[in-house]
């Protein structure tokens, strides 16, 4: 969950947040606009904090390995959007806490080896890990110096409606280490007059006899009664200073071979130290896939990096793309970007080469770029109640005007029609009860994807011999309930006077009909609406009345309920409303529509 939030926010940053002009704007002037950048730089200081508990505590580095992921994401995330055109003021803001996680990354790089070489150095008193021992502390006290000028840049930014970050707790912990790294240094002195000399005059070591083309090694060793010695490698030399016996040196190759070195000083000459130096390895870093529509500019971002992690800026790479080699040259952060363009879905190789030069070794990626047809949005509306055989009009909306459009009715193909601008409309008439789904959709073309649109849901009611006789004698009972068989304190009615007139006809001509109890009546219409509806026989009332949602019928199976299951006594209203109701659910099933 931590990750999906750090994601949102690493995207949350890739947009314009900062007021001014960010090419000349001072990373301590600049302003804030979001709370939510204020959060997330905080998060990046509590993951800070907690790496150098870590670091004191001598356990695990899994903050620290956060920590770096997180800023380099957001970092990689920010050029890419740069290289697309978005302003991506993160980056004024993000360097010093760049800076910070590098300087961590020297104190726990530097303080583990020297604990390491120190534990070594009890079991066996070799000079060479006095040398090993001081290059470490140089390590963790460059890293605590760069991490301390990090921190200043840092309580310099101010966030508009949240104030500074807060690096006092950070700071205490980098004066404690460089406590630490002071003690160690005092032990290392100590160490040092428990060595024993070699009886050699003149020996030489290298901390790394494969390095990488510019990567530092260093060259070291022991010099008995020597103020300086000389190291020739391969026709240059370095001076080294002699102090307590001991010299050290720094050194870069600057191109990949076969190198040897010696030290000397006066007539004595060391050991021959041999030194591979290899081309530094090579990476694009680039989506393995991109998407977009045709017609449509896609771009492809991307980093070419070497081995270490670092950017490899000013270097041609060659993209292919369908047989076009395209040349280009990567940026400061060694970042490059191409547009590509089609007017045909489908997929599509995208092949990026770096040749390499005398520095770096050449490298190889691919990139698959899909573009998709455009988007066919289809929308139907319509009467969702019709009687039998009567013609219902639907009509609808398509974004792409004169597409052919599939008509399908309860899952089969009715008709094919094509669209007038950007509207249709069409005709159907049903000749089965119950209820029928309508979709349109398209099958797509080589520009267009396929598309459904809603589903319409129409119920079709009937008219039978059968149906119109419940009705009518439903009716009749009611009419003779408000006629004779109930107060006058309230007016009831449920026709008009026209089919109160009609149904005084009715009366004249038809005998009384017989007195159904509710059980009987409400069976009448739960059965009809059963059967109507095609819905399951396992269907209980309130799930009939809760799926027909009307309040006829919820009514009516109230009363069913207190009647058949509660066995109560109705009241004469009670009884009359019944009937009403049942009457209104009857000429819903006929009609589509209430009285």
């Amino acid at each position: 969950m931590r990750r999906i939030l750090i994601s949102m926010l690493i995207i949350t940053l890739m947009f314009p947040i900062v007021h001014g002009d960010p090419r000349t704007l001072k990373v301590e002037d600049v302003k804030m606009s979001d709370k939510g950048l204020y959060e997330f730089f905080s998060y990046i200081l509590d993951l800070a904090s907690e790496s150098l508990d870590q670091i004191i505590e001598q356990s695990n580095s899994t903050s620290y390995i956060e920590l770096s992921r997180i800023l380099n994401k957001t970092r990689d995330e920010a050029y890419i959007y740069k290289s697309r055109g978005i302003e991506t003021k993160v980056l004024d803001v993000l360097p010093p806490f760049l800076k910070l996680s590098e300087g961590i990354g020297n104190i726990l790089k530097g303080r583990s080896s020297f604990l390491m070489y120190y534990s070594m150095f009890k079991n066996n008193e070799m000079p060479e890990l006095i040398t090993a021992m001081e290059e470490s502390l140089i390590i963790m006290d460059d890293g605590i110096k760069e991490a301390k000028l990090a921190l200043i840049r840092i309580s310099k930014i101010e966030f508009s409606g949240a104030g500074k970050l807060d690096v006092n707790d950070i700071l205490e912990k980098l004066n404690k280490l460089e406590r630490e790294s002071s003690y160690y240094h005092k032990i290392l002195e100590r160490l040092k007059s428990r060595v024993t000399y070699p009886r050699k005059g003149l020996i030489l070591f290298v901390s790394n006899a494969n390095p990488y083309v510019l990567e530092n090694v260093t060259f070291y060793g022991f010099a008995k009664n020597a103020s300086s010695v000389q190291i020739l490698i391969n026709g240059s030399i370095l001076k080294a200073n002699v102090d307590n016996g001991f010299f050290s040196v720094n050194y870069s190759f600057p191109l990949p071979g076969i190198y040897s070195a010696v030290a000397k000083s006066g007539n004595l000459t060391s050991n021959t130290v041999i030194i591979n130096v290899s081309k530094r390895k090579t990476v694009f870093v680039v989506p393995s896939e991109v998407y977009g529509r045709i017609g449509e500019t896609v771009v492809i971002s991307g980093f070419l990096r070497d081995n270490l992690g670092y950017g490899v800026p000013g270097k041609e790479i060659v993209i292919d793309y369908k047989g076009k080699a395209t040349k280009l040259i990567t940026g400061e952060n060694g970042n490059f970007s191409i547009k590509v363009k089609e007017s045909e879905w489908g997929s599509y190789k995208l092949f990026l080469v770096f040749r390499g030069d005398e520095i770096y070794e050449g490298s190889y990626s691919e990139v698959n770029v899909i573009f998709l047809r455009l988007p066919v949005t289809l929308k139907i509306s319509g009467k969702d109640k019709v009687r039998i055989g009567e013609e219902i009009t639907i009509k609808g909306y398509t974004s792409v005007p004169g597409i052919p459009l599939n008509v399908i009715v309860d899952g089969k193909l009715n008709k094919t029609i094509y669209s007038t601008g950007n509207s249709f409309s069409f005709t159907l008439v049903f000749k089965d009860r119950g209820r029928h789904e309508i979709m349109v959709s398209f099958s797509g073309d080589s520009t267009y994807s396929p598309a459904t649109s809603n589903k319409l849901v129409i119920t079709v009611y009937a008219l039978s011999e059968s149906e119109i006789s419940i009705i009518l004698g439903t009716l009749v009972v009611v009419l003779l309930l408000l006629l004779f068989g109930v107060p006058r304190r309230r007016k009831l009615s449920i026709l008009d006077q026209a089919g109160i007139e009609a149904l005084k006809d009715f009366i004249k001509k038809e005998s009384t009909p017989r007195s159904l109890g509710v059980r009987e009546w409400y069976r009448k219409i739960y059965y009809k609406l059963i059967e109507v509806n095609k819905l399951p026989r396992s269907t209980t009332p309130r799930e009939l009345a809760s799926i027909m949602n009307e309040e006829p019928l919820r009514y009516a199976t109230y009363i069913h309920e207190k009647a058949v299951y509660g066995m109560k006594k109705l009241s004469n209203s009670e009884i009359v409303s019944f009937l009403k109701a049942v009457s209104r659910v009857l000429l819903n099933i006929i009609f589509g529509e209430g009285v």
